[in-house]
């Protein structure tokens, strides 16, 4: 009987120990793009230019020219226009719109 129990106990805590390191993931990802958002404000602010935040490989706040350059150096794909890009805006420091699907409802600033 006790040899029953224990794979379906240690199921249990594997997947308690997922659920917990997701939340701790999200909260983590909400940091960052707190943070990012700030920053893209800051950018806005010295330069008087408009940035926004992507979601890359991590969140990035660029303005037009950023990704205009990240075109001509081959770091992302010089087929898309700039302008397709602004579909994938997570948030904008010209509307301060958070698009964000996760953090739509947080106050970033």
């Amino acid at each position: 009987m006790m040899k029953l129990f224990k794979p379906i106990l240690k199921a249990i805590k594997r997947l308690r120990y997922k659920i917990s390191y997701r939340k701790m993931m999200r909260l983590q990802s909400f940091k960052h793009f707190r943070r990012e958002c700030r920053r893209a404000e800051r950018y806005a602010a010295e330069s008087n230019k408009r940035y926004r935040v992507y979601l890359f490989d991590r969140y990035r706040a660029l303005s037009r020219e950023d990704i205009t350059r990240m075109k001509n150096y081959g770091i992302i794909s010089k087929k898309q226009e700039t302008g397709m890009y602004s579909r994938l805006v997570l948030y904008d420091t010209l509307t301060h719109a958070n698009t964000h699907p996760d953090f739509s409802n947080r106050k970033i600033i």
